[in-house]
């Protein structure tokens, strides 16, 4: 699946609400799975995720307009990733993992290729 309009970029906390809303998004399943929807990334409030922007780098993956993943990393270490899951079932893991490779998460902020 090649996505010409995939776009990977640093988040800002104006994305905040969107990235909580597909970590939200991105949880139901396994608190469906143990029947336990107060799993923290489900009760994560938005600013909650606004106060991590002062101390983590946020990547977004953006499709059409719509965050579709994102990644949160500190001090050069993943913290965590997020994907939507695409109309056919597969997510952008499948290719944008390896594109937020592209960037340098050794340094406070990341560079584009």
């Amino acid at each position: 699946m090649n996505d010409p309009d995939l776009q990977i970029s640093l988040a800002s906390k104006n994305d905040a609400n969107e990235i909580l809303e597909l970590q939200k998004s991105a949880f139901l399943g396994q608190a469906a799975i143990y029947n336990n929807y107060e799993l923290p990334p489900l009760t994560q409030t938005l600013e909650s995720i606004e106060n991590e922007f002062g101390e983590k780098t946020f990547l977004k993956a953006v499709s059409n307009g719509q965050v579709i993943g994102s990644v949160r990393f500190k001090q050069g270490k993943i913290i965590k990733v997020r994907l939507r899951k695409a109309g056919s079932g597969l997510t952008i893991g499948h290719k944008g993992e390896p594109a937020f490779d592209r960037y340098r998460i050794d340094k406070p902020y990341p560079s584009c290729p």
